[in-house]
C-alpha cells in the first residue's frame, strides 16, 4: 500500500483589495502556496488563490467518490493546475505547473489533507483577513469518501 503524507500550506495569507462580494472572496484571496507529498514539492505559487482551491475541493469531497478533480482557476488559461486521478486503488496528485510528476497517495491521506486545509483557510481567513469564507467553501464531514471500491481491490 502506498501511504505519503499529503500537505496542502499555505503562508502570508493576503488580500489584493477588499473582499466585499463573493466573487472577491475566491479571487482576492491569495497567499504562498505548496502541495508536498513525503517531503516532495509537488506545486509551489506565490500568488496562489487558496479560497477558490478550498472551494473546488470542498465541493469536490462533498460531491464525488470516484471522479477524478481538476483545478483551474478562473484568473489562468491553464488546465489541471492541480489534479486528482483515480489510479486503481490510489490517487495521483499533480500539478500542470508542477515540479515533479505526479505522487500516488491513499484516499484517506488525501481526504485528510485536504480537510486540514480547509479547515485552515476557512478559520485563517477568519482571523487574520476579518473575512467569513464559509459561504464559498463547504465542509463535508462524510468520511467514507475516497476509499477503495470493492473493484478497486482487484
Amino acid at each position: 500500500m502506498v501511504s505519503n503524507k499529503v500537505i496542502f500550506v499555505f503562508r502570508s495569507l493576503r488580500t489584493t483589495e477588499p473582499v466585499e462580494e463573493l466573487w472577491q472572496k475566491l479571487l482576492k484571496i491569495e497567499a504562498d502556496f505548496e502541495i508536498t507529498i513525503s517531503g516532495k514539492t509537488v506545486l509551489r505559487d506565490a500568488d496562489f488563490n487558496v479560497v477558490e482551491f478550498a472551494s473546488a475541493v470542498s465541493k469536490w469531497l462533498a460531491a464525488s467518490d470516484t471522479q477524478d478533480f481538476s483545478f483551474s482557476t478562473m484568473e489562468a488559461d491553464d488546465l489541471d493546475i492541480v489534479f486528482f486521478r483515480r489510479s486503481n486503488a490510489h490517487w495521483l496528485v499533480g500539478s500542470t505547473w508542477g515540479l515533479v510528476e505526479g505522487i500516488s497517495v491513499v484516499g484517506d491521506d488525501l481526504r485528510s489533507a485536504l480537510e486540514y486545509f480547509i479547515a485552515q483557510v476557512t478559520s485563517q481567513c477568519a482571523v487574520m483577513l476579518g473575512v467569513d469564507v464559509m459561504d464559498v467553501v463547504e465542509v463535508n464531514r462524510d468520511k467514507s469518501r475516497l476509499r477503495p471500491s470493492p473493484r478497486d481491490a482487484r
